[in-house]
């Protein structure tokens, strides 16, 4: 292909990296640095792209700009939490629920001290890669309600399509209440049933079906 071909393709999709950039919000990164990269997947698939196959530019753009974006935070140690520390997060959180659940407010930093052994410093560390293991778990999640609300659709999406639908998808999650949000986690992420959420929260297995049924259905309408 051209060099000519080359720029008008990027120069007319130049879109599709803001696009997928939505995706990685939040994840320590600055923006213009995740447009830098997106570039560098945009230019390699109007390089390597094959119109006689028959597929439109951005069906075969868009997962090139996600990996190279995948790829640069893997090997920037974004998503990397050592043994250790995965260890230390869970403790942490286990404390922080149970106590959560018995005196029904937040523990202080000075009690989870004195509770874990662990020095304040650990502590926060802990936390803070809770909160981004949380973020992982979160795409996993969105991923796996993409897949639940495509499944239910008599067309397959597009690449791009697919893209849209997890930024739309991602907007009605984070819209959710803490409640709804970790009854979503618990049923599709942790595959509790019923029951066992319903004892998590204090209720009913009936309230909680009602609660989900109605979760569901506010995902639903943020796809159409």
């Amino acid at each position: 292909m051209s060099s000519d071909k080359i720029s008008r393709l990027v120069t007319e999709n130049i879109n599709l990296i803001y696009l997928v950039m939505k995706r990685f919000r939040n994840r320590g990164v600055e923006q213009e640095d995740l447009f830098q990269i997106g570039a560098v997947g945009l230019i390699k698939a109007a390089q390597r792209f094959d119109e006689s196959r028959g597929f439109a530019f951005s069906t075969y753009a868009v997962p090139l700009i996600i990996g190279e974006i995948q790829r640069f935070l893997r090997d920037d140690g974004m998503v990397h939490i050592s043994r250790k520390i995965q260890d230390d997060a869970r403790k942490i959180a286990n404390i922080r629920e149970k106590y959560k659940m018995s005196e029904n407010s937040e523990i202080s930093l000075e009690e989870l001290e004195n509770i874990s052994g662990m020095s304040k410093q650990d502590i926060i560390i802990a936390m803070e890669a809770d909160k981004k293991a949380a973020s992982i778990e979160n795409e996993n999640v969105l991923d796996f309600l993409d897949n639940k609300m495509s499944a239910e659709t008599a067309d397959k999406p597009s690449e791009t399509d697919k893209v849209i639908n997890h930024i739309a998808m991602r907007q009605a999650f984070d819209s959710l209440d803490e409640s709804e949000r970790r009854l979503i986690m618990l049923r599709y992420m942790q595959d509790k049933t019923q029951k066992q959420v319903a004892d998590v929260f204090g209720r009913n297995q009936v309230a909680i079906s009602r609660m989900e049924k109605n979760v569901l259905a506010k995902l639903r309408r943020a796809m159409l």
